[in-house]
């Protein structure tokens, strides 16, 4: 997991959209999301869940994820 792991996390978390952090970031939808995936696989939890496909909705432990990597990204900034 790479510092811009976790920025790309924090990007999606808040614009509650893959699509839009996407362009943000100047990649594919699908690249963010097997990023996001990856990351969550590493961590072995679930951060964001995509059951209502018009809705991306941020689970408890992704909330908390969110505030570590605020720390990790201020850190090395």
């Amino acid at each position: 997991m790479t510092i811009d792991d976790l920025k790309s996390f924090m990007l999606v978390c808040r614009l509650h959209s893959f699509s839009t952090a996407a362009v943000e970031l100047s990649m594919t939808q699908s690249a963010l999301s097997k990023r996001l995936q990856a990351i969550q696989q590493e961590v072995g939890s679930e951060f964001i869940s995509t059951e209502n496909r018009r809705q991306i909705l941020i689970t408890e432990s992704g909330k908390v994820f969110y505030r570590y990597a605020q720390r990790i990204v201020s850190s090395y900034d």
